[in-house]
C-alpha cells in the first residue's frame, strides 16, 4: 500500500455544512486529518460561504503547520490540522457574522495552545441566531472553569449592533492544561434565580428601561429572583448602528 493511501485512509470523511466548526474543532484536537463533501451542493449558490472561510483563516492563524484545501466549487473542504499554538493577534469577523461565532470554537482550542490566545475580534456584538457575547461571558466560561479552565477573560470593548457593526472583543486565554478536569453531575439543580444584561447602542436609554420592565413582567410569574443589569453604550464605543438586546441566564442552588 502506498504512502497516498494510507493517508487516504486514515482521513475522516463528513458529508453536509452541519456542524462545520465542530467538525474542524475536533479535527484539531485530536490530530486527525478530515475531509468534508458535497457541501451545500444541491443548493441553488453551493460551496462554502464568506464566513466560513473566514473561520478557516481563523483556524490557519492560532495553528501551525495546517493543510487547508477548498476544492474549485468550494463544495469540498480537506484540513489536515497542525498544532495548536495560540497568539496575539486582531482578527476583523466577516460581517455576516458575529464576533461570537467565531470566539466560542476558540475557547474549545486555547487550553490546548502552546501559548496563551490574545485575540481582538471586529466587527458584530449581536445576533439572532449565533451565540452573543453575554451567554459566552455568563455561559460558557464558567462551564470551562468546572474542567479546569479558569484564567479566561472576555472584555467588550466597543458594542456593534447589525448590520454596521463596529465592535471590539477581546478574548484573553492564559490557562494552559494537560488535561480537562473530570466533571460529575448527579444532580440536576432547582433554578434559583434570573439574571440578564440588557443592553443598547446609539439608541435612547429608554428603550433599556423598557426593555427590563417588559422582561419582569413576564418573568415575575417563575417565582424565582429576577436580577436584570442595564448596559447603556453611546458615542464612538457604541459601534455604528443603533440596536438594543437581552441575554437572560439562570442561577441554581
Amino acid at each position: 500500500m502506498s504512502s497516498t493511501t494510507k493517508t487516504k485512509s486514515k482521513m475522516i470523511t463528513f458529508h453536509g455544512h452541519e456542524n462545520f466548526r465542530h467538525r474542524l474543532i475536533l479535527s484539531t484536537l485530536s490530530g486527525k486529518p478530515i475531509r468534508i463533501d458535497k457541501i451545500r451542493s444541491n443548493d441553488m449558490n453551493p460551496g462554502i460561504r464568506e464566513y466560513e472561510k473566514d473561520f478557516l483563516r481563523l483556524l490557519d492563524n492560532v495553528t501551525n503547520g495546517s493543510v487547508i484545501e477548498i476544492s474549485m466549487t468550494g463544495t469540498t473542504v480537506i484540513y489536515r490540522p497542525g498544532l495548536i499554538i495560540g497568539g496575539n493577534f486582531t482578527h476583523t469577523c466577516q460581517s455576516s457574522k458575529p464576533c461570537g461565532y467565531f470566539i466560542e470554537p476558540m475557547l474549545y482550542l486555547a487550553p490546548f495552545s502552546k501559548k496563551k490566545f490574545s485575540i481582538l475580534f471586529k466587527g458584530l456584538t449581536a445576533s439572532k441566531t449565533d451565540a452573543g457575547l453575554e451567554y459566552i461571558k455568563w455561559g460558557l466560561i464558567p462551564v470551562l472553569e468546572k474542567f479546569g479552565v479558569r484564567d479566561v477573560e472576555l472584555h467588550i470593548l466597543k458594542r456593534g449592533s447589525p448590520p454596521l457593526g463596529g465592535g471590539e472583543v477581546h478574548l484573553i486565554v492564559n490557562s494552559l492544561i494537560p488535561q480537562p478536569v473530570t466533571v460529575h453531575i448527579l444532580d440536576i439543580q432547582k433554578i434559583s434565580a434570573i439574571r440578564g444584561i440588557a443592553y443598547c447602542t446609539r439608541v435612547s436609554p429608554s428603550v433599556v428601561n423598557r426593555l427590563l420592565d417588559a422582561s419582569r413582567s413576564v418573568l415575575k410569574n417563575t417565582g424565582c429572583e429576577v436580577n436584570i443589569t442595564t448596559d447603556v453604550w453611546r458615542g464612538e464605543n457604541s459601534g455604528k448602528s443603533p440596536g438594543f438586546g437581552l441575554t437572560l441566564f439562570t442561577d441554581r442552588i
